[in-house]
């Protein structure tokens, strides 16, 4: 960082330092690990001269390191700060066995500083390794079992997440379950970025949908309440919010379920006013709008590329009514009933051109205990020993699956 540059004179104003020293009171930051050098210095800056902070991050699933990530800014920013470090090594996600293999592979790196991870839920829960022949045979069992999970375990199908590696893998499962009649939703296609706006823009046209519907108003008020927006709306109940926002959708007037009319159905709630209150000044609004109006262009673009129908696709967006398809990276911040982890390959986890290189293969196994950490009930851990357009006939199935100990597997039928 060049002490002569504009961020540096910024940084020295006396105007910033007084904003930052007597506006600033509590500074609470979430997803720590994802930060890179700059924020970790922002965040320093409004953190240092605040009555107390939080500081939330958990260096075992930083795995963006090629944006610009900095695993070592969580240990980073105790010393900057000269800061009381607290570890929560419990999991109220995951069921034990998910819990105690993602332990064991994740406790395989030798820099990482050592855990207690432990499972909260008293279920056992389910792990799988499956050995397949190829990639056709993978797709098959891989839809067979999700069909079983459908009957027998799930209440919606965006409880099931299929996630891949590479992209290219998932063309196998995904041609399997359009054979089988399976609904499914690829998260890689969309453009804007999962947050509170566009989480309650969903609801929101749901809602106007059907008004009257108990289910719609909830997911409405959850993500009043999951996005922490009650309070900065001044009310004190996110079921009043979903209220208010109900009764407005039900005295509209001419309003039209289309998806070209997406803008109508929140310009009647005033969502861009709801953005404004809820957001942490000018830049924070202008980036939530800007990230609404690309969900806004994915919706129409969904509807008329795939022939479905405004529900549908504000459904499949909300993680509803389709399995869902995604990486191992888009997996981050997920939580499904069951995972079916595939493809999962020594060269493509880790990746062959990180095997030698200790840095990228401690990420490489990061993105394997995120991905493993996504189910809460049942993860199927799954490779194949033939892939296409490869000439060896003998893959070997990832490391970090052998790592795991035999007697943590359940048998699967086939």
């Amino acid at each position: 960082m060049n002490s002569n540059g504009p961020y540096i004179n910024r940084k020295k104003s006396d105007f910033v330092r007084r904003l930052f020293t007597n506006f600033f009171r509590y500074i609470v930051v979430d997803e720590f690990q994802d930060t890179d050098r700059q924020q970790l210095e922002m965040i320093r800056i409004f953190a240092k001269p605040s009555i107390g902070s939080t500081i939330v991050g958990d260096d075992d699933q930083s795995i963006f390191e090629w944006r610009g990530a900095l695993r070592q800014n969580v240990f980073r920013i105790k010393e900057l700060l000269d800061s009381t470090e607290i570890v929560l090594g419990q999991n109220f996600r995951s069921d034990e066995i998910i819990v105690r293999a993602a332990a064991r592979v994740i406790g395989f790196d030798p820099r990482r500083r050592k855990k207690d991870l432990r499972a909260v839920s008293k279920r056992k829960g389910h792990l799988y390794k499956c050995r397949f022949y190829d990639v056709d045979d993978e797709a098959e069992y891989v839809v067979k079992w999700i069909r079983e999970k459908l009957n027998d375990m799930v209440n919606d199908p965006g409880d099931i997440a299929i996630i891949t590696r590479n992209h290219y893998r998932k063309k196998w499962v995904v041609q399997e379950m359009d054979r089988s009649g399976i609904s499914w939703f690829d998260r890689s296609r969309l453009k804007f970025k999962d947050s509170w706006e566009t989480a309650l823009a969903l609801g929101i046209i749901e809602l106007a949908h059907d008004p009257a519907s108990s289910l719609f108003l909830y997911r409405v008020m959850a993500s009043v309440e999951e996005g922490g927006l009650a309070y900065r709306l001044d009310s004190e109940d996110a079921l009043d919010i979903a209220l208010n926002i109900r009764n407005q959708l039900k005295v509209a007037k001419d309003l039209e379920l289309h998806p070209k009319k997406v803008r109508d159905i929140l310009n009647v709630v005033d969502m861009a006013e709801i953005i404004r209150s809820a957001s942490a000044g000018i830049s924070d609004a202008q980036r939530r709008t800007r990230n609404l109006e690309k969900m806004m262009k994915d919706i129409y673009s969904e509807t008329r590329e795939h022939g479905v129908g405004l529900l549908e696709v504000v459904n499949r967006f909300s993680g509803h009514g389709a399995i869902q398809v995604l990486s191992g990276h888009q997996a981050k911040g997920g939580e499904f009933d069951v995972v079916f982890f595939i493809g999962l390959e020594d060269d493509v986890l880790p990746d062959r051109r990180n095997h030698n290189e200790e840095k990228k293969l401690a990420e490489e196994r990061r993105v394997f205990y995120v991905g493993l950490t996504r189910a809460s009930k049942a993860v199927y851990l799954t490779y194949a020993t033939h892939r296409p357009g490869r000439r060896s006939a003998s893959a070997r199935p990832s490391r970090f699956i052998e790592q795991i100990p035999d007697e943590y597997f359940s048998e699967i039928i086939f």
